[in-house]
């Protein structure tokens, strides 16, 4: 498989257990550790898992616009954020929503930085738009054969 084929496969898998890891009681007890190695600390950690998720979300390069995907992502953060108030010894925190849209906010720019550095051949400038489509043939008067006399 090549590279550009494992970034969305990587994208959905850590979506999955991205939500698995926000809707869970004790999200570190799903991963069978008491602690995260080398965590600067809480208040960094949902920045950093939404700024990975954005990151790959873009470096994926699903067929949507820029204004589609931010709001799909953004519409995840705050609803994954929300329902935690569903979830016993969860809280939902206003400093959390926050970050997680920071989080959203660093990936995509680096995603940007990314690109502006290291274009992708046959891609539009900083975009995940589709690939060009060849122009629509126009009707004409012509048919297999050539003219109509």
């Amino acid at each position: 498989m090549r590279i550009t084929a494992a970034i969305p496969v990587a994208w959905v898998a850590y979506w999955l257990l991205l939500t698995v890891l926000l809707l869970a009681p004790d999200p570190l007890a799903v991963l069978g550790i008491t602690r995260v190695p080398g965590s600067p600390g809480r208040r960094m950690e949902h920045l950093l898992v939404f700024a990975l998720l954005a990151l790959l979300a873009c470096a994926s390069r699903p067929r949507l616009s820029w204004a589609t995907l931010a709001a799909l992502l953004v519409g995840y953060a705050v609803l994954t954020e929300t329902l935690q108030a569903f979830v016993p010894t969860r809280t939902v925190e206003l400093l959390d929503y926050l970050e997680n849209l920071l989080g959203l906010a660093a990936g995509g720019g680096l995603w940007r930085l990314i690109r502006s550095r290291c274009p992708i051949p046959n891609s539009p400038p900083g975009g995940n738009a589709t690939p060009p489509r060849p122009p629509a043939r126009e009707p004409s008067d012509e048919g297999p054969g050539g003219p109509l006399d």
